[in-house]
């Protein structure tokens, strides 16, 4: 399914979803702590056009019920929560930083959330917010 948000001024993160030896695995790209890094600008005079200033999360292999549910762990708000789900324009999600800082966050994983109320996987990545300039 092709992109349907611009990532002119975005850094991509992508989140998959997919069976290994039979088990449900989650995966992120850029998967290294500190490796996605976003900048927040309160001078749009000023703001550097090479430096991305949101976030697009992307999932891969959602279908039928599955969910993904993006939370914060932690009290920065520097993002707000999200849910990604099977279906066209549900399965992206695009913000921008509230401030700088760190950005702490787990991704969980429901196969059918409506028959398991308890998350089959977690994940806990992380986005770095500098200031621009």
């Amino acid at each position: 399914m092709p992109m349907q948000t611009d990532v002119e001024d975005a850094t991509l993160v992508h989140i998959s979803v997919k069976k290994e030896d039979g088990d449900w695995a989650v995966r992120v790209f850029p998967s290294r702590p500190g490796d996605t890094i976003a900048f927040y600008n309160t001078k749009p005079a000023k703001k550097s056009p090479e430096r991305p200033h949101k976030v697009v999360w992307v999932s891969h292999g959602l279908v039928n019920k599955m969910k993904l549910l993006v939370t914060e762990k932690g009290l920065s708000g520097l993002f707000k929560g999200f849910e990604l789900t099977a279906g066209a324009g549900k399965d992206i999600h695009t913000d921008s930083p509230t401030g700088a800082g760190t950005w702490r966050y787990k991704i969980e994983f429901w196969e059918d959330p409506t028959a398991n109320p308890v998350a089959q996987v977690t994940i806990d990545p992380d986005v770095i917010v500098h200031n621009d300039p």
